[in-house]
């Protein structure tokens, strides 16, 4: 420290900036990307989340479960035709792989003049615990408050008091693999890489933060962290336009954008049971399988057939890809196999995963289909089970970004 009491660490001064730093509203129009901690899971109001914080124009496109694939193959078809964005937000840090930099480069191609923003924020339940540091045993933050007695009504001063006394070895596993994969990623488009900075110690680093996250399960950013963040990305996307040498009324008043690509056409039925433009024979019907949750699918009861609309237009293209979503199940006898016949093409749909013990939708190609047509596809169970065979969506990609096989969709079971 300066003879003044200051610290000369460049990690302490970076957290002392972020700490004290004092934010505001834009008036740049958001899109934000992202997992729970964008969504607002954990808070009251999840209104209260940072990009709410931030601006009063959040199209705000997180989901609690899902990483960034679903978007990164269905960009037009989220974001739609008519949205000019200032501000785009990417809050993926661990789930990177799954899409990130198609998603990235996508939105770039249509925004060329838009901020991009890249946030990694760990959690409390990442920091582990060793009795000392050549130790093998490893507790989360959780399970060393129970193994001293520490309940979740403990308020955070005196969990924050008890850990300042522990005399265990504390540290924060590194992502090295994701945060090379999410810098170079935002270095690509000028982004801003923004991260909670981390101290030599990690329990100090944990001490430093711990009011900013929820202290009864510490796994979200509380009303406090996501003012933190809110004022940090104020800081910095001012900065940013001041080196630009904008202000935010040159970026809000600009209509400038550029084209999708190939484009891509997504219809998922799974939340919200809508097909608009999709006719099928009345051996198919529409049912809200699952009315707790909203869930709906196509049952295919007996053999029948859907026509399926291919919009698209490009002249890159004779025909699109096909992808087909549907229910699967852990147990053998649940949901049928199925044929499919795409373009006098047949293919045997299987329906049984192992990949968990629950039921989930699995999208797969299943054939080439011509561009501005429509295209009947004829499907047939080819067993007897005790559901019927339940199709969830079909999608159109721009050829270059893959649908996961599993999981696909803004939100899956």
């Amino acid at each position: 420290a300066d003879s003044d009491g200051s610290s000369t660490n460049p990690m302490e001064i970076e957290l002392n900036r972020l700490l004290s730093a004092s934010g505001g509203k834009t008036k740049l129009r958001l899109a934000v990307f992202g997992g729970g901690n964008a969504y607002g899971i954990g808070l009251a109001r999840r209104f209260d989340a940072f990009p709410y914080l931030l601006s009063d124009s959040v199209d705000n496109f997180a989901h609690t479960s899902t990483g960034p694939n679903y978007f990164s193959v269905c960009t037009e078809t989220v974001v739609g035709d008519d949205k000019i964005y200032d501000v785009i937000i990417f809050d993926y840090w661990l789930k990177y792989g799954e899409g990130l930099a198609e998603l990235v480069r996508r939105l770039r191609q249509r925004y060329p003049r838009a901020i991009m923003v890249f946030v990694r924020t760990w959690l409390p339940i990442h920091f582990k615990r060793k009795s000392a540091e050549n130790e093998t045993d490893v507790q989360t933050i959780e399970q060393w408050k129970q193994s001293v007695g520490i309940s979740d009504e403990t308020d955070v001063n005196t969990l924050i008091q008890m850990l300042r006394e522990d005399d265990g070895y504390w540290y924060l596993p590194t992502h090295n693999n994701a945060d090379a994969a999410v810098t170079e990623i935002a270095q690509s488009v000028n982004g801003i890489d923004f991260k909670f900075p981390v101290l030599d110690d990690p329990k100090d680093t944990l001490i430093a933060y711990l009011s900013r996250f929820d202290v009864h399960k510490h796994v979200h950013v509380n009303e406090l962290g996501h003012q933190l963040i809110a004022n940090a990305l104020y800081v910095q996307i001012e900065a940013t336009l001041l080196s630009r040498g904008e202000s935010e009324s040159d970026q809000v008043g600009h209509s400038m954008h550029g084209d999708w690509g190939n484009g891509d056409e997504c219809m998922l039925w799974f939340n919200n049971g809508a097909t608009a433009g999709l006719t099928y024979s009345d051996t198919i019907a529409m049912d809200e399988f699952e009315s707790r949750d909203g869930w709906y699918a196509l049952e295919v009861n007996e053999e029948g057939w859907i026509d399926v609309p291919n919009k698209l237009h490009d002249e890159d293209f004779t025909t699109r890809t096909l992808w087909l979503s549907y229910m699967t199940s852990p147990e053998d006898d649940v949901y049928p196999q199925l044929e499919i016949t795409v373009s006098d093409t047949s293919t045997v749909l299987e329906t049984v995963h192992k990949n968990d013990k629950h039921h989930s939708i699995r999208t797969v190609a299943v054939g080439q289909v011509p561009q501005g047509e429509t295209t009947r596809i004829y499907l047939k169970p080819l067993n007897t089970t005790s559901k019927p065979f339940r199709i969830v969506g079909t999608s159109f990609t721009n050829e270059i970004a893959t649908p996961s096989e599993f999981g696909f969709g803004p939100t899956h079971g």
